[in-house]
């Protein structure tokens, strides 16, 4: 793994620099490793894009920093703007570069969490970018969704209006701060739901196989048709890897009652 030890934009003058490296910034897509891929995962999946993170978010995790993101948007509002514009410049080129592509299943990799991202700053900075981008995708034929991984209730209500096909790693409590019923009545029938199973199902001591058994029959009954089950949002390193496995069996026994 890694972590940031300095960002990119730490005083003013930074801005400037970080908008040159954006307007020279130039893509292309390797064919030949697209379809290295595809045969080594052969029918056992489907290979997924993940899009570098949307304007604001990537001010927030990558370039600035949550509190120099918030501390600049409120001195030097403008400037921070003409900011997430030329990241949206520069990216004009990479979206249309996947949309041409064989990729099919399209991320915004954007880890999502109203306790940073508030209803307020996603309507006005994130919301419009979705909006535009996945309408621009759509007509390309491809599935977008949008990696939330972080507490969602304050912002459920604006996903449909997103233009996203489903969300991903929306995690259920005890994890995050939602219900399947509260995602459920948010995403409606429109929209998949990608993952679901809250990781802590899978740690010692709440672990146990009668609680997955339970959780996974009650997901798979509520979002049926409309769902790529897998875990919210990784198994870690102390999950037990045995109760993965239980999760195809218990599956088969939702399939077979059907």
């Amino acid at each position: 793994s890694s972590r940031i030890v300095k960002y990119l934009v730490s005083d003013l003058d930074d801005i400037k620099v970080l908008e040159y490296v954006l307007e020279n910034t130039r893509y292309s897509f390797d064919l030949e490793a697209y379809r290295r891929l595809e045969a080594y995962v052969g029918d056992s999946g489907m290979l997924w894009y993940y899009f570098p993170r949307t304007p604001l978010q990537r001010l927030l995790i990558n370039y600035m920093g949550v509190e120099r993101t918030f501390v600049y948007l409120y001195r030097y509002r403008e400037r921070v703007e003409g900011l997430m514009e030329a990241i949206a410049r520069s990216d004009d080129e990479l979206y249309e570069l996947i949309g041409s592509s064989p990729l099919r299943i399209l991320n915004f990799g954007d880890n999502i969490d109203a306790r940073v991202t508030s209803p307020r700053l996603f309507e006005r900075y994130c919301l419009p970018y979705y909006q535009e981008r996945s309408d621009q995708l759509h007509k390309r034929g491809k599935f977008v969704h949008c990696h939330v991984d972080g507490y969602a209730k304050p912002l459920l209500h604006l996903f449909r209006e997103a233009g996203w096909d489903g969300v991903e790693a929306l995690t259920p409590e005890p994890v995050g701060d939602v219900t399947l019923e509260d995602i459920k009545r948010a995403l409606g029938d429109e929209m998949v739901l990608i993952d679901g199973i809250p990781y802590i199902l899978f740690v010692p001591p709440l672990a146990s196989p009668e609680r997955l058994r339970r959780f996974v029959r009650e997901i798979v009954s509520m979002f049926a048709g409309r769902l790529i089950l897998g875990i919210s949002d990784e198994l870690p390193p102390v999950g037990d890897v045995r109760l993965v496995e239980l999760v195809p069996d218990v599956l088969e026994e939702c399939s077979a009652a059907r």
